[in-house]
């Protein structure tokens, strides 16, 4: 099964956390296809490119190279809001109202790609209902 990169655990990796370098490679030799969400991608860079962090923005470009890419389709981006309007529904707000909820456009993408999420956030992603990984 592919495993879809969560912003949590891909800044893990670019910080050069052992426990995420481990699974992740854990993951590569088990021959899992890993892609790296393009909301993780952006909501990492952007936290990067404030603090100026060179190095670590150059690993977060190198990962996003080696690593599987895929981009969000309009499909994904509506199932992102059927999951975002589902869970305000169901009284489970991911975030502010007038916010763009990554988790859901992550779990969103996840479902598209027939993958599971590796996050540290297992809550957010048990409730949108997609497999999940918890990389804690």
């Amino acid at each position: 099964m592919a495993i879809v990169l969560d912003a949590d655990v891909l800044s893990d990796l670019v910080k050069h956390r052992a426990d995420a370098n481990a699974r992740l490679q854990d993951a590569l030799a088990k021959d899992e296809i890993i892609y790296i969400s393009p909301v993780a991608y952006y909501h990492v860079l952007r936290g990067l490119l404030h603090i100026r962090a060179t190095s670590q923005i150059q690993l977060l470009q190198h990962l996003s190279e080696e690593l599987e890419w895929n981009d969000l389709t309009r499909p994904v981006w509506e199932e992102a809001a059927k999951l975002w309007a589902q869970c305000r529904s169901a009284g489970h707000p991911l975030a502010d109202e007038k916010k763009l909820d990554g988790d859901a456009l992550i779990a969103a993408h996840a479902k598209a790609l027939d993958s599971k999420v590796a996050t540290r956030n297992a809550k957010h992603f048990r409730i949108l209902g997609v497999g999940f990984e918890d990389w804690n």
